[in-house]
């Protein structure tokens, strides 16, 4: 049940930079429109293991792994295209932007919303912007090959790399090596094909970090509240993350596994950014991980984050002791002073103490 698994989602604040923080594994790429565009390492490390993948493949093409490469880049470009419709879309809705963090099925961070602008409905646009921009990019790819007289491959286990057929070598069955296919026409194939499976991938998963789990969170939000929401989409994260696994073991595909574990950080993150908001911080902690990249160096926004931790960590065991002397003073009332240990005498002490401290303020 989601009770028995929410004390493993949450988890204890880590030390370290943890994979759930969008900017921990990501390194700066280029800035552009007054946005700084990080990439997650997972691009690189995934792109990197596609490409040896096909091209150390001894029964491929000779020299696939240009092909493979170039389906990368079209990959970096389309989500490039995805992260900065986000982007622009929460500018003008009022949501400040700073860095966008690229993965290999959208972004990692979201637009940061005041307050008084945190709406769902402002919500849900800013999330289904990055799909229409890949509707966008199928529906312009698709015309060039529809006035070409080529079909766009809509089939979404389509092989865009080429193989020989008969001698002759095809890339997504298109004849390129006899001139049947100009070089533009494979390219537009490939274009529709990638920015097809990514606008497929956002809008049928409802799981977090895509953007159709965002959405179903706002729809969720619009509902019964931002609790709801969260709990509803965390719900559904940890069934996708089921028929990943399912998917990982059964057809022998780390990929899906991979996806699976970003999913599971993705609903841990999200659950533990609700746990503090209602714990009594300030309601832009919901917002904590998707906050635009602040001013200064790695180091300071490195200390800046472990106080914050620091902080939390004092707060937890601050209400931990508050329950504890409570209970103890139940029991003292209750049976007597006889009834209360050494050990628990001089936790009530430690307590009194630190209480007094705290109302006596810093010495001059």
């Amino acid at each position: 049940t989601f009770q028995t698994l929410s004390p493993f989602l949450v988890g204890a604040r880590m030390d370290q930079p943890a994979l759930d923080e969008s900017r921990a594994w990501s390194i700066p790429l280029l800035r552009i429109g007054g946005f700084t565009v990080r990439l997650h390492a997972l691009f690189l490390v995934m792109a990197l293991g596609l490409v040896m993948r096909v091209g150390l493949d001894a029964n491929e093409v000779t020299g696939i792994w240009q092909d493979a490469l170039n389906l990368q880049l079209i990959l970096l470009g389309s989500v490039l295209c995805h992260e900065f419709a986000h982007a622009v879309v929460a500018r003008r809705l009022g949501a400040e932007v700073g860095t966008l963090v690229l993965w290999p099925l959208g972004g990692l961070t979201r637009p940061a919303f005041r307050a008084e602008q945190s709406h769902p409905m402002a919500r849900a646009v800013v999330a289904m912007a990055g799909p229409m921009m890949h509707l966008l990019l199928c529906l312009m790819a698709a015309g060039f090959l529809l006035t070409s007289g080529w079909s766009p491959p809509l089939y979404p286990f389509w092989d865009p790399l080429p193989g020989v057929t008969g001698g002759v070598q095809l890339s997504h069955g298109l004849a390129t090596s006899t001139g049947v296919a100009d070089w533009w026409v494979v390219l537009m194939a490939r274009i529709f094909w990638i920015n097809w499976i990514l606008l497929l991938f956002n809008t049928v998963v409802p799981a977090l970090p895509l953007d159709g789990g965002e959405a179903l969170l706002c729809v969720g939000w619009l509902r019964g509240g931002l609790r709801y929401g969260v709990l509803a989409v965390v719900k559904t994260s940890l069934g996708v993350l089921l028929v990943c696994i399912v998917a990982a073991v059964f057809l022998n595909e780390v990929l899906a596994l991979i996806l699976g574990l970003v999913i599971w950080l993705a609903a841990r993150a999200r659950m533990r950014s609700l746990e503090l908001a209602e714990s009594g911080l300030d309601d832009s902690m919901m917002d904590l991980d998707m906050a635009p990249e602040s001013a200064g160096s790695w180091w300071s926004r490195f200390k800046e984050r472990r106080e914050v931790r620091r902080l939390e960590r004092e707060r937890q065991v601050l209400v931990q002791d508050e329950a504890r002397m409570d209970a103890l003073l139940d029991k003292l009332h209750r049976l007597g002073r006889a009834s209360i240990s050494v050990e628990e005498r001089r936790f009530m002490e430690r307590f009194a103490s630190r209480f007094r401290e705290r109302q006596s303020g810093p010495r001059a």
